[in-house]
């Protein structure tokens, strides 16, 4: 330890300037330490204002559980009185105010603010959840550990938050219910609106089985006639007693043909009277021309109407309802014989199967001196026809347009030269 004589020797030897030097250098030293200690009671002040207009609640307790700092937004979400909560004391005197409050349940408000204390006084890791006060508030309490042992809570009210999402929720259900209800509706209106299409589709092929009844009627007769002169030439072959088993087996072989040539006509016309039931499966349109002319074929032949065909060797297949399909070519055939009979002129229909851009085209032409531009672009309307009343129903073309629609082709209408060409044009079977 330096002697005070010693030091009184060096401080009496050192000049005038060197003095000067030291004490202006230890005043600089005070006034610098004095600035920095402003600057820090300047930067508290401005920390605590800060903390204070928060709009969450935050206290700070030590490691003993004292109040180390509260801002009033703290206080004013836990509804406590004015002057409850003091910087030093305790926070187990809020532990006690909840307790009698109600807050933490039934029982006794000691124990339950001493369980809670002790709960509070052990080492707690980072966390968050929410409390109802007895306001009704939902607070949302976020409590983290500092360095020192002590707790910072940050307190926020997420009362609007919670009624906001409860709103939500009971939002999304009310929505989920309509939409459910509305799906029902749907569902029920799509069910109902396929029975009525049904129905209409159903009127429609009664309606050309009407118009071919004609037709029919003589395609039937001619196996019938060729029954009875068979069984007539053998049963007079009988009576004369010229009996030849081989004549009689031919006769009898020819009879057989006939039957299942009848019997196939009517099966055919069964068939197309029913309800069209079951899924779309993959059919030939060349099978679907041939059906359709086998019922037909003979009523165009008796109004001498030349039908021509134009059908490829191979053909891919298309996915739809066979008898469906062939509705719409009939409509197709009897519309054309209708406009080729009206015009007069040549008389003749054309069908082709075409492949083109990945597609099937069934095309219809006739002679029948087309369409005009009024009707053309009202020609697949529902009740719309250009025929005398008692001639048409209107739903042939409308009906065929949705047979079509449904199977994902289109169908349109055109003029030519001669007459009306439709272009059926429908997707080729995976």
């Amino acid at each position: 330890m330096a002697n005070p004589k010693d030091l009184r020797n060096q401080f009496l030897r050192k000049t005038k300037s060197q003095l000067v030097d030291e004490i202006t250098s230890l005043l600089s030293g005070i006034t610098e330490q004095k600035n920095l200690e402003e600057a820090l009671d300047h930067k508290e002040m401005q920390i605590r204002i800060a903390l204070e207009h928060m709009p969450s609640g935050i206290r700070l307790i030590d490691k003993d559980r004292n109040y180390v700092f509260f801002n009033a937004r703290y206080s004013e979400l836990y509804d406590f009185p004015e002057g409850l909560l003091k910087v030093g004391e305790s926070f187990r005197v809020e532990n006690l105010y909840q307790a009698q409050r109600g807050d933490f349940g039934p029982g006794d408000p000691d124990e339950l603010t001493d369980k809670w204390f002790a709960e509070w006084s052990g080492p707690l890791v980072t966390t968050s959840w929410e409390r109802v006060t007895a306001g009704g508030k939902v607070l949302e309490v976020k409590t983290s550990p500092t360095p020192d042992g002590g707790i910072v809570n940050i307190v926020s009210d997420i009362s609007e938050r919670k009624r906001a999402q409860e709103a939500l929720h009971q939002a999304r259900d009310n929505l989920e219910k309509r939409v459910e209800e509305r799906t029902r509706e749907l569902t029920d209106e799509i069910a109902e609106r396929k029975r009525a299409q049904a129905q209409v589709i159903q009127a429609s092929k009664l309606a050309t089985l009407g118009e071919m009844a004609t037709s029919v009627a003589h395609e039937l007769n001619q196996p019938l006639n060729i029954i009875r002169l068979a069984a007539g030439n053998s049963r007079r072959k009988l009576v004369k007693g010229e009996v030849d088993l081989e004549y009689l087996d031919q006769k009898l072989e020819r009879i057989q043909n006939q039957v299942v040539r009848a019997a196939a006509i009517i099966d055919h016309m069964q068939m197309f009277g029913r309800k069209a039931e079951g899924k779309d499966i993959q059919i030939d349109p060349r099978t679907v021309i041939r059906n359709a002319l086998g019922l037909v074929g003979e009523q165009l032949r008796l109004s001498q109407i030349e039908v021509a065909t134009e059908l490829p060797d191979a053909c891919p297949y298309i996915n739809g309802n066979m008898i469906r399909m062939e509705q719409v070519i009939l409509n197709l055939l009897t519309n054309a014989r209708d406009a080729i009979e009206f015009h007069g002129g040549k008389k003749k229909i054309t069908l082709r199967v075409v492949e083109k851009n990945n597609g099937i085209q069934i095309i219809s032409e006739d002679t029948g001196g087309g369409i005009s531009p009024e009707a053309l672009s009202r020609i697949f309307e529902p009740f719309y026809t250009t025929k005398d009343i008692g001639k048409g129903t209107g739903l042939g073309l409308s009906v065929s347009y949705g047979i079509i629609r449904d199977m994902g082709g289109t169908i349109e209408a055109e003029n030519t030269d001669a007459g009306a060409r439709f272009t059926i044009t429908l997707p080729i079977a995976e």
